[in-house]
């Protein structure tokens, strides 16, 4: 009897472990070979609103903040799926659920978008496949219960389709990852600067979120607030612009009109990740280098068949998902995963002090694996900090 009890004992402590063998290295399509962190992923949409006294009647409606973080594992627990985060912006624009019809013409021009976009147009997608695509799961479960502790908080501006496999992939990591919508009557970087300031002071009331630890984030145009918000605040302490134009020539003369540019002001290390294509050809001479009291690293990507869409969800669904990226496949998701794991290592670096990360970060590519001549890594140090950690 002693015998068989020891073994059933064996046995469920075997299956236990699996379980959690399983959960710890848990993988999803959209993340290519990349593995999440030890913690699932809840997804939640808050809202803060702006009752201070000096709060302006343009920018005193409701902030809407999509947060991505870590979450108790629930076995069987319902992921969100590609269509949900396709119709979320929109309906969170609206204030109500959307129309059958509004649902149609929404698909129709997400779909037009991969048929016909320059980066990414690969012909007609049979209906049968973007069925399939809209009904994929991803890694986040709503309203999903916290995990126990505090967390680093990363934020930035977008709509809640524009990096969500990124974001829940930070979150696996152990992170709390928000995306304020920005000012929808009259966008702006100052608007948009605004409705991150007010994002960040309503999450830091959150029991979950370590309050010591924030960083920026932001891709394209949408890096501009971000930006912005690590010049203004000594609370940010690192940033991440993920393909932006805020040094090429078009943008950058209109941010310095903005009153709280300040190149002096930015003293957190900052990762500015680009191509080398666009970088070359577009950025003003001097701009990155006239951020001196900042750590600089500049990430670029230098394959040409790599596009800027690569640097969020289109991109990387249209690589692992849809599968239209033809004989450019391999090379998008090389690119990707590489941004993902540098952008991972740089907040693990700058917010938990991680000793391997900053090591990561501060070395050759190729030593960390990259194919050689695929990304270059420049490191420029804060002035008067030569020997100085990322943070």
């Amino acid at each position: 009897m002693r015998g068989r009890l020891r073994l059933f004992q064996c046995m469920v402590f075997g299956f236990l472990f699996s379980l959690c063998a399983d959960a710890s290295a848990q993988t999803y399509r959209q993340w290519g070979n990349l593995k999440s962190g030890p913690y699932a992923v809840g997804f939640k949409v808050v809202r803060a609103g702006d009752n201070s006294q000096t709060a302006q009647k343009s920018d005193s409606r409701p902030v809407n903040i999509c947060v991505w973080y870590p979450a108790k594992r629930k076995p069987g627990a319902s992921r969100m799926t590609v269509e949900q985060y396709a119709y979320l912006g929109r309906t969170i624009e609206k204030g109500s659920e959307l129309s059958e019809e509004e649902k149609r013409l929404l698909q129709k021009e997400l779909r037009g978008f991969y048929e016909n976009a320059d980066s990414l147009a690969f012909g007609s997608i049979p209906d049968s496949k973007w069925n399939t695509f809209m009904q994929m799961r991803s890694a986040a479960m709503l309203d999903a219960e916290t995990a126990k502790g505090r967390f680093p908080l990363i934020i930035g501006k977008s709509d809640p389709f524009d990096h969500f496999p990124l974001d829940e992939y930070l979150a696996s990591h152990g992170y709390i990852v928000a995306r304020a919508m920005g000012a929808q009557s009259e966008p702006s970087p100052v608007a948009d600067l605004r409705c991150l300031e007010l994002a960040m002071k309503f999450l830091q009331n959150d029991a979950s979120v370590d309050s010591d630890r924030i960083g920026a984030i932001g891709f394209s145009i949408d890096a501009f607030p971000a930006y912005l918000l690590a010049m203004k605040s000594a609370e940010v302490d690192a940033l991440i612009a993920m393909d932006s134009p805020i040094f090429t020539r078009e943008f950058a003369s209109g941010l310095r009109m903005i009153p709280f540019y300040n190149v002096e002001k930015l003293k957190v290390p900052f990762l500015h990740m680009g191509l080398r294509k666009e970088i070359e050809k577009e950025e003003r001479p001097g701009d990155f280098d006239a951020l001196r009291h900042s750590k600089r690293f500049r990430f670029l990507l230098n394959d040409e068949r790599v596009s800027h869409a690569d640097y969020s969800a289109h991109g990387v669904l249209a690589t692992t998902l849809l599968n239209v990226r033809g004989k450019s496949s391999s090379v998008a998701r090389e690119a990707f995963e590489w941004t993902w794991r540098y952008a991972l290592h740089f907040f693990n670096a700058c917010l938990k002090d991680n000793r391997k990360s900053i090591v990561f970060i501060s070395r050759r590519p190729e030593a960390n694996g990259v194919p050689r001549g695929f990304l270059t890594l420049e490191i420029k140090n804060a002035q008067g900090a030569d020997k100085a950690p990322p943070r």
